[in-house]
C-alpha cells in the first residue's frame, strides 16, 4: 500500500459492530473515492484480560467471536485488513512485562517512552468495571492494570511501527479511550497523523465526531457552542430539545443500552433521598 493519502481504521474490537458499521461506511466511500484503506484487526490478543470479554464465563470462546465477528464484516465489504498481531516481535512482549514488572503498578504515574500507560490503565479498570482510583491497592486491581500496561506498551510498538512505515493521512478509530485505541491515538498524534474519533451522539439515532480527541473529551464541545453562540435558536427546535429531554426521562432516546435496570417510582425519589417535598432541586448533567 502506497502512503499517498491512506487511511487507517483502526478497529480491533469486532463485537462492538455498532461503532465499526461507522469505520465501514467511511473506508467504502473513501475506496470509492480512490483512497487506499487498511482496517487493523485484532485475532484475540488482549483475550486474557479483554475488557470486552472479561466477565463472560467462556472467555476463549466469546473473544473467538468477537474477533470473527470483526472480519466478517470487514470482507463482507472488500476492505483490506491487517492483523493487529502481525506487526508484534515476541521481544515487545519481553520488554514490556519487563518494564511493567519494574514499576509499582498500582497508581496513575507510571509514564513509557512519554506516553501515560498508567493512566490509560486507571481508565480502562476504572470506566469498565466501576472502580474508582480508592481501589487499586487492591490485588487484583493491581495485576489487571499490569496487564493493560503490558497491552497498552506491545500497542503502542506496533502501531509505531505500522505508522511509521505507512505514513497514513488520517487515523479512524471508535471513542479514541481505553487501552488500545488510547495507544494508537497516541501514536499518531507523536508521528503528526489526524485522527478522527466517533461515537454515539446524544440523540437517537446520531453519531458524534471529533478530531485528535477522545469523544467524551469536554473541549470540542466547548468550542463547539463556542462556535454557534451568536447563532440564535428557532423556537421549533427548543421544542424538540424540551420534548427530547421529556422523552429521556421516561427513559427513551438515551441511544445506548442502560447500565442500571431498576426503577424509582418519581413520588418516592424525594423520601428515598430525603429531600424535603418543598426544596428546590438543581440538577447538573
Amino acid at each position: 500500500m502506497s502512503s499517498d493519502g491512506s487511511i487507517v481504521l483502526f478497529a480491533p474490537y469486532g463485537r462492538w459492530d455498532l461503532h465499526e458499521q461507522v469505520n465501514v461506511y467511511l473506508g467504502l466511500g473513501l475506496l470509492a473515492r480512490g483512497r487506499e484503506v487498511l482496517a487493523i484487526r485484532c485475532d484475540g490478543l488482549y483475550r486474557d484480560m479483554c475488557y470486552i470479554t472479561v466477565n463472560d464465563p467462556d472467555r476463549a470462546r466469546s473473544c473467538l467471536e468477537c474477533s470473527l465477528m470483526g472480519d466478517a464484516l470487514y470482507q463482507r465489504f472488500g476492505i483490506p485488513t491487517q492483523q493487529l498481531r502481525a506487526l508484534m516481535v515476541d521481544e515487545d512482549w519481553a520488554a514490556a512485562v519487563s518494564w511493567v514488572e519494574s514499576t509499582s503498578g498500582s497508581g496513575e504515574a507510571e509514564i513509557w517512552q512519554g506516553y501515560p500507560v498508567g493512566v490509560w490503565s486507571s481508565m480502562a479498570a476504572c470506566s469498565y468495571f466501576i472502580l474508582s482510583s480508592a481501589s487499586h491497592h487492591l490485588p487484583q486491581v493491581q495485576a489487571m492494570r499490569r496487564q493493560y500496561m503490558v497491552y497498552s506498551i506491545v500497542t503502542l510498538l506496533a502501531v509505531e511501527r505500522l505508522f511509521a512505515a505507512l505514513r497514513p493521512s488520517k487515523v479512524v478509530m471508535f471513542a479514541g479511550g481505553g487501552l488500545a485505541l488510547s495507544a494508537a491515538r497516541a501514536a499518531a498524534a507523536r508521528q503528526g497523523i489526524s485522527v478522527l474519533t466517533h461515537e454515539r451522539g446524544r440523540r437517537e439515532g446520531g453519531f458524534m465526531f471529533t478530531m485528535n480527541q477522545m469523544t467524551s473529551a469536554f473541549w470540542p464541545r466547548f468550542m463547539l457552542a463556542k462556535a454557534w453562540e451568536p447563532v440564535p435558536v428557532p423556537e421549533d427546535q427548543l421544542q424538540e430539545i424540551h420534548q427530547q429531554f421529556v422523552r429521556r426521562r421516561g427513559g427513551s432516546t438515551i441511544n445506548r443500552d442502560s447500565f442500571y435496570g431498576a426503577i424509582t417510582q418519581e413520588e418516592g425519589v424525594r423520601d428515598r433521598l430525603r429531600i424535603p417535598a418543598d426544596a428546590r432541586v438543581v440538577g447538573f448533567f
